[in-house]
């Protein structure tokens, strides 16, 4: 189990983290509206790949995972996916008033792409090389043309992302030994309507994320935008790591010691990050963000609680795929979404745009973890976890010692984190070695 969560981390945080380091770099680039126009681009962007996911790309995870003849099932899938992707070009129509929906001439190829199946059939691995390819080509292209051509940038950025999902969706073709090209069929499309409970999840999930940098313009300023797309993409990056570990396990997630392990793996990552951006703000974000993003500390201390009640029971959503509670699991992610929604726009009055989605975010993610409590409180789950806290609460020390006697230096943060990881997986390996 260590061994495979290691190669994932690597391959897929390495991709993930590089992402963010080039928007970084980016950010200190003097060309006005540089860091926005790439935020909407990806928030659009991903805004396609949950639309295309809705519930479907969840029940077919489900469905391949557990069936013997799923390339059947497959070709069903890829066909309703690459109708429904033809249909989202209609979107670039928007483009005549707003050219970044000009992305969605891209829906096609982005439907075309089968990485669900790579962790349906329990090949992780090679499901997280892809992810890297998907990552570090595309922000390559983005530091290059920031600073040889800035007014390219957009257009470069969607050029990438179309010849990088072209070329890994033969990659994937050809490892799962399944064509790559599906005819489109209307009928298909009948496969999302009764994923329909599963697509309102995936729907709120996005929002709960980069969903609300689509709305922020119209009740913000936009100033601190750039920085809380930067936070929130490192966000949505981190959530996606922790999906990405759960889906590895996925064919094991009906055992409730897997969950369970998993469950823990996930507490100990997000309790790194509470502990990074409560003791070691300056740090943190000097390092992953730069120096003007300093201004809105608050704001990443809130990501760090946002990031905590979500990883605390997320094996239920896979469990609760898995078990085919699906409405029971939309109905807590759609409350959590509009409570996140809600919350902004209320707040918006009141605070600046970085607290006051930092907050949203909180409070969706608080209202999905009670959700989550109420479907697990039946399986003795909630005890468990809870413990599991208590007992890596006690490392809190060491962080709040180093912080007092060496201050918030970018040393005493590695350290920090490097003595907690070390005595977390000294205490806790065995378990993992499954």
């Amino acid at each position: 189990m260590l061994k495979r969560i290691f190669i994932i981390g690597l391959f897929t945080g390495a991709g993930q983290l590089y992402s963010i380091f080039v928007l970084k770099l980016i950010s200190n680039i003097d060309a006005p509206g540089l860091s926005n126009e790439i935020a909407q681009l990806d928030s659009l962007f991903f805004f396609m790949l949950n639309i295309i996911a809705f519930g479907l790309q969840s029940a077919a995870v489900r469905d391949i995972a557990l069936a013997k003849e799923w390339k059947q099932k497959y070709r069903q899938i890829q066909s309703a996916r690459i109708t429904l992707g033809i249909l989202l070009t209609v979107g670039v129509i928007a483009g005549a008033l707003n050219k970044f929906y000009l992305i969605f001439f891209l829906a096609p190829v982005l439907a075309y792409s089968g990485e669900y199946a790579l962790y349906a059939r329990g090949t992780p691995i090679f499901g997280s090389v892809i992810s890297f390819l998907r990552l570090t080509i595309p922000f390559t292209a983005v530091w290059v043309a920031a600073y040889f051509f800035p007014e390219y940038t957009g257009l470069v950025y969607a050029l990438s992302l179309f010849l990088v999902y072209l070329f890994t969706n033969f990659l994937i073709g050809r490892y799962l030994d399944v064509p790559v090209f599906f005819k489109p069929a209307l009928n298909g499309l009948k496969l999302y309507v009764n994923s329909l409970p599963l697509g309102l999840v995936t729907i709120s999930q996005y929002t709960m994320g980069l969903g609300l940098i689509l709305i922020a313009p119209y009740f913000f300023e936009g100033e601190s935008l750039g920085v809380v797309f930067a936070g929130l993409k490192f966000y949505v990056l981190y959530k996606g790591v922790l999906r990405i570990l759960h889906q590895a396990f996925v064919q094991d997630m009906t055992n409730a010691s897997v969950s369970l392990k998993v469950d823990q793996l996930s507490i100990m990552f997000s309790f790194l990050f509470l502990l990074s951006v409560l003791f070691f703000p300056d740090s943190f974000i000097r390092f992953f963000f730069g120096q003007q993003a300093l201004s809105q500390k608050m704001f990443f201390q809130l990501l760090g609680i946002a990031a905590f009640f979500y990883s605390l029971f997320l094996s239920m959503t896979t469990s609760a795929l898995l078990l085919r509670m699906d409405r029971r699991y939309a109905l807590v992610t759609v409350i959590g979404a509009v409570t996140a929604i809600t919350s902004a726009i209320l707040l918006s009055f009141s605070f600046p745009s970085a607290i006051s989605i930092g907050i949203s975010l909180c409070a969706g993610e608080f209202i999905s973890l009670w959700g989550l409590v109420g479907i697990a409180s039946k399986e003795n789950r909630i005890e468990k976890r809870l413990l599991f806290v208590g007992e890596i609460s006690f490392f809190i020390t060491i962080p709040f010692l180093l912080r007092y006697w060496l201050g918030d230096q970018l040393l005493s943060w590695i350290l920090s984190l490097a003595l907690v990881g070390l005595l977390l997986l000294f205490l806790h390996h065995r378990k993992f070695k499954i």
